[in-house]
């Protein structure tokens, strides 16, 4: 198996069955994850999950295993991440095609750096909040985005996206 193609824990556990182990929430001794995305498609991939499965990575996952490699255009890993204009749209309406003029997204806090293993910044995060009506009177609502970005040294074209 390939780190690249899956998100795993060093203390992976084996299910009561014996059946599959479970690391992070997917299944990767059941066939289909052992052979990998080259022997099935996509979408038998994808329903290959259990009921309830969640997407959970690190933060410091989106932006190794996605951002950095999104931007480089290297492949990512299999996913089924949509490529959106966040801020053209009301939140109830990402999934739709409609642009939302009467709203903003403010952000909140400072950005938080992520850092690799060697505790060197690799990108930030940062949390906005969506206010409903125009700036700077609108009014606080609870939908929440995260944002992640590059630093300039993991970017090596600056004029590429570098958030997501």
């Amino acid at each position: 198996m390939e780190q690249n193609n899956y998100y795993y824990e060093q203390n992976s556990m084996q299910n009561p069955s014996g059946a599959a182990s479970y690391c992070n929430g997917v299944i990767i001794n059941n066939g289909i994850h052992e052979r990998g995305m080259n022997d099935i498609n996509e979408e038998d991939y994808f329903n290959s999950f259990p009921p309830g499965f969640r997407f959970c990575p690190e933060d410091i996952e989106l932006i190794e295993d996605y951002l950095k490699k999104k931007v480089n255009g290297e492949n990512l890993p299999p996913n089924k991440i949509c490529v959106v204009e966040l801020y053209q749209k009301h939140p109830s309406e990402l999934a739709e095609d409609e642009a939302y003029g009467s709203g903003y997204w403010k952000p909140t806090g400072k950005d938080k750096p992520i850092q690799n293993t060697c505790g060197r910044a690799v990108g930030y995060k940062r949390t906005l909040d969506f206010y409903q009506g125009k700036h700077p009177t609108g009014l606080k609502t609870d939908w929440k985005m995260h944002e992640y970005r590059l630093t300039q040294t993991q970017n090596p074209n600056p004029n590429d996206m570098t958030a997501i």
